[in-house]
């Protein structure tokens, strides 16, 4: 998939009916077992670098325990 359908104007395409590019690539993900991915952030004023850990799926039982570790 391009990186322009994952950057896509999500909310419009859903408006008029269309699902989603980015969507759709979330929900095979989902159906492969997996429950988050690393992005880059697209925030606006952000650096290259900086990214975004993005769940689709999670719960306080493994595999699809979320926790906050701050060692």
């Amino acid at each position: 998939m391009a990186w322009g359908h994952v950057t896509c104007d999500w909310a419009y395409r859903q408006a008029i009916g269309e699902l989603p590019p980015s969507w759709a690539l979330s929900e095979k993900l989902r159906l492969e077992g997996v429950g988050a991915v690393l992005v880059p952030s697209l925030a606006i004023g952000t650096r290259s670098h900086y990214t975004n850990l993005v769940f689709w799926q999670w719960g306080g039982q493994p595999a699809l325990q979320v926790a906050v570790i701050d060692d």
